[in-house]
């Protein structure tokens, strides 16, 4: 049993590295337009909205055919759906366990 929670666990360092170079060209992107990325600061998101973040890029990246070898384009639909506040309810939903997780 200690061991499942043991794997269950997400090793911040881990992801904060892999949340980081995922997403290295969608900040440099952000920095050369002079705008904000979807997250205020790193500091203030959680374990999961950067697991969700990097979901995502590497979801839009895996659909992209051709648009892949145009990372500009990935950084503006990434930027784009992001916005629009889909992670947070997706976030909630998988995070409280689904839409129906309550009803028994």
């Amino acid at each position: 049993m200690e061991f499942l929670v043991a794997v269950l666990k997400l090793d911040e360092a881990a992801l904060q590295k892999v949340f980081l170079k995922s997403l290295e060209n969608y900040i440099n992107w952000c920095n050369y337009l002079c705008i904000t990325p979807v997250w205020s600061s790193l500091e203030a998101v959680s374990k999961e909205k950067k697991l969700l973040y990097v979901s995502l890029y590497l979801l839009i990246w895996g659909e992209a055919s051709n648009v892949r070898f145009l990372p500009e384009c990935l950084c503006y639909i990434f930027h784009h759906f992001s916005c629009i506040n889909l992670i947070d309810n997706i976030g909630l939903n998988l995070l409280s366990g689904g839409p129906n997780a309550n009803k028994q």
